[in-house]
C-alpha cells in the first residue's frame, strides 16, 4: 500500500499492490481507478460511471452520518443496491448479499479494504478495536483521554469528522476534563462579555437597518469602533464610558461569582 498527499495533507492517491495493482486516485470528489472516472460524489450519494453513461445512486444516513443504505431508481421504482449495519464503534456487520461496492460508510468515510480501516483524513481509525492508529495531534487539549481514544469512548453521541477532536452531530465540543473547563471559564472571564455587547450592538444595527433607521444604525456603528465596519469592537473605546464601565463591572463581579461557585463545585465533585 501506498498512499501519496498533496502539502496540506490532502490525499491524492493510493496504490493498492494486494493481487493485482489497483491505483485510486482522488480529486475534489472525484475518484478515478487506473486512470477512468469510477464516480463522482454528489450530496445525496454518488454518481457512478458506467462506460461513460452515469447513474445516480442516493444514500440514507443516520445521526452520525454513518450510510445504512444505498439505493437507486430501476424502473421507475426503489431499488435497493446496498445495506449497512455497525457496531457500535464502526465495525461493518455482515452487509445485504448483492451489494454494491460503496465503501464510504461508517461516519461516510471510505473503508480501506486491505486494512480493514476507516480514512478520516488527519489519521486512519480501526473499528475492530475502536482505536486511532496515530496520536491524536490535539492531543493536549483532552488530558483525560487516550490519546488514540475514538470519539471520548462515546461513538452513539459524537463523532470525529477529520481525526482532530470529537463533536456530536450538532458541532459542539465537548469535555469533562476539569482543565478543559477552567480553561473555557477563564476565556469566557477575559472575553466573553465583551464579545456578548459586540453582538448585541451589531443585531441593533442590523435591526435599525432593517426598518429603515440608517441614522441611528450609523451613530451605534460610530459607538461601537468609529470606522463603519461591523466586525470588531474597541474595548479600550467602550471602557471610556461611565455608564458603560459600571454596568460591566456589576456583569464582570456577578459572572466571576458564579464561575468560582462552578469551578469549587467541580474541584469537589472530582476529589
Amino acid at each position: 500500500m501506498r498512499y501519496a498527499y498533496d502539502a496540506t495533507g490532502r490525499k491524492l492517491r493510493k496504490v493498492s499492490t494486494a493481487g493485482t495493482t489497483v491505483t485510486t486516485d482522488y480529486m475534489d470528489g472525484i475518484q478515478y481507478t487506473n486512470g477512468t472516472i469510477d464516480f463522482i460524489q454528489t450530496e445525496e450519494g454518488m454518481a457512478r460511471n458506467s462506460g461513460g453513461s452515469y447513474t445516480y445512486e442516493y444514500n440514507l444516513t443516520d445521526h452520525l452520518g454513518n450510510v445504512r443504505a444505498s439505493f437507486d431508481i430501476y424502473g421507475g421504482a426503489v431499488r435497493m443496491l446496498q445495506r449497512d449495519d455497525y457496531y457500535a464503534f464502526g465495525l461493518r456487520k455482515k452487509a445485504l448479499a448483492g451489494s454494491t461496492d460503496n465503501r464510504y460508510l461508517y461516519n461516510g468515510k471510505e473503508l480501506q479494504e486491505e486494512l480493514g480501516q476507516y480514512d478520516y483524513g488527519a489519521r486512519f481509525y480501526d473499528p475492530v478495536i475502536g482505536r486511532w492508529n496515530a496520536v491524536d495531534s490535539l492531543a493536549e487539549l483532552g488530558r483525560r483521554w487516550s490519546p488514540y481514544t475514538y470519539a471520548m469512548d462515546n461513538p452513539v453521541r459524537f463523532i470525529d469528522p477529520d481525526g482532530m477532536w470529537a463533536y456530536d452531530m450538532n458541532g459542539n465540543l465537548s469535555t469533562s476534563d476539569l482543565g478543559d473547563i477552567e480553561a473555557f471559564m477563564q476565556e469566557l472571564k477575559d472575553g466573553g462579555k465583551v464579545r456578548a455587547i459586540r453582538d448585541k450592538y451589531i443585531r441593533m444595527i442590523e435591526s435599525s437597518r432593517a426598518n429603515g433607521k440608517d441614522f441611528a444604525a450609523d451613530n451605534l456603528q460610530h459607538f461601537i469602533d468609529g470606522t463603519g465596519s461591523q466586525r470588531n469592537i474597541d474595548y479600550k473605546f467602550l471602557m471610556n464610558f461611565g455608564d458603560f464601565k459600571d454596568a460591566y463591572q456589576k456583569n464582570v463581579n456577578r459572572f466571576n461569582d458564579q464561575i468560582e461557585t462552578l469551578l469549587k463545585n467541580l474541584k469537589k465533585d472530582n476529589q
